[in-house]
């Protein structure tokens, strides 16, 4: 082989390992902000920040466990507090009301978070204007799908052991008896107590059964299998067979 040949194919030998190389390999010896595909790292004295705070222009962002900017999502934080970030990057710091939309898995959803000073958001129950809300805490079911820290606005919700009903607009029903309540083209029913509490399991009302599911909607046009038994009920939600 020629001289000429060897470094020919010593140099493509080179591009063809260069090529292999992460992109942030190289971004490792810079400081800033650097982009790699979808998502934004930072780097600082020559290393990517990990599960990290930055205030960066007198605004905050976090860095996760792999490195990866949130943003369109929640934190629920060493600290015990949960945070949330708009699709900049940048943690909410308006109090108050804020909406945020949020990016789970399986859809991007327009999600209402209560923020306090601080940028700390509101969970648990919290009475607003006279009118009680759910937040989402890190503990509850669908936290991790609509987001910690967010407020519930889905017909019921398990907070604890318990289902309540919620209005469309985040409000815990009020009404007590037979209440029907909307969710995208849906209509469920429920049979509310007292507190918002909803009805769950069987329910004889009127000389007639109904069958309340988990989180609290009423059974109809449905059969399912109860303790071990089949049970039938109209679209009325009437069991046909008690």
């Amino acid at each position: 082989m020629t001289a000429a040949k060897k470094i020919t194919t010593l140099a493509l030998t080179v591009i063809m390992l260069m090529c292999l190389v992460p992109a942030t390999v190289f971004a490792a010896g810079k400081s800033g902000w650097v982009k790699s595909g979808d998502y934004w790292y930072y780097y600082q004295d020559d290393k990517m920040l990990k599960s990290s705070w930055l205030k960066y222009q007198s605004q905050w962002y976090y860095f996760g466990t792999d490195g990866k900017m949130y943003s369109n999502r929640s934190l629920y934080d060493v600290d015990k507090k949960v945070y949330v970030f708009k699709s900049s990057g940048a943690m909410v710091t308006k109090q108050g009301w804020v909406k945020v939309k949020c990016i789970n898995p399986y859809e991007t959803l327009d999600r209402w978070f209560y923020v306090k000073k601080g940028g700390v958001c509101t969970t648990g129950w919290k009475k607003i204007d006279g009118k009680w809300y759910y937040f989402y805490k890190n503990s509850d079911e669908g936290a991790d799908y609509y987001g910690i820290g967010s407020m519930v606005d889905v017909p019921s919700a398990i907070v604890g052991n318990t289902a309540y009903a919620f209005n469309n607009n985040g409000t815990l029903v009020t009404k007590t008896g037979w209440v029907s309540l909307k969710w995208k083209i849906y209509t469920y029913w429920f049979y509310v107590k007292k507190g918002g509490v909803c009805t769950t399991g069987w329910l004889k009302i009127g000389g007639k059964w109904y069958y309340f599911d988990y989180y609290g909607p009423m059974l109809c046009n449905t059969t399912r299998v109860i303790d071990g038994k089949n049970y039938k009920f109209n679209k009325d939600g009437v069991c046909l067979n008690p």
